[in-house]
């Protein structure tokens, strides 16, 4: 039987053989897409594309991909609406920028797969919504949300603005 004391020093030992900490591997995985949005504002998602908050392949989840688009031109696509909203709610960690260099924010409306400003939609959770992640929040204009709910549930609506860190942990909590 091996004490604590060796797993504690095992634990140690691969930490420093990967020479990185948990943000470190955030800022190493998040590479900017090798193409940003089209002229058109349209993804342009390539196999290579890893999602920078939890490090999925893009490609296999592009039916639910966002974008960040940042200030310099970088683009980022990230695998779901989830992601996007914990880079916009702590970009640092996944990024490694501070929210002022956020310039645009893309979902794929619900209902049409429209890409939009996700500063223009209303964002629903609480439904049966499931995406690359499980239970989702799904991106809706604002006069789908009665045709979603009736469709699909939903126990809460915010504007992507507005939502503060308490209320996402609130949200994912009770998916």
């Amino acid at each position: 039987m091996r004490s604590p004391y060796c797993y504690l020093l095992l634990t140690i030992f691969i930490l420093n053989s990967c020479g990185q900490t948990g943000k470190e591997h955030h800022k190493n995985r998040a590479k900017a897409a090798l193409k940003g949005l089209s002229h058109e504002g349209h993804f342009q998602i390539l196999q290579e594309d890893l999602c920078p908050v939890c490090g999925m392949k893009v490609k296999n989840h592009e039916k639910f991909a966002c974008a960040v688009q940042l200030n310099n031109g970088k683009t980022f696509y990230t695998c779901g609406t989830g992601c996007l909203i914990r880079i916009w709610l702590n970009p640092e960690p996944y990024l490694g920028e501070e929210r002022s260099a956020l310039s645009k924010m893309m979902v794929q409306e619900f209902f049409s797969g429209q890409v939009m400003d996700a500063n223009k939609v209303v964002f629903i959770a609480g439904s049966d919504f499931i995406g690359p992640m499980g239970k989702a929040v799904a991106p809706l204009t604002p006069d789908l949300i009665e045709t979603y709910k009736k469709r699909h549930g939903g126990q809460e609506t915010f504007l992507l603005r507005s939502i503060t860190v308490e209320d996402w942990e609130r949200i994912t909590k009770s998916e």
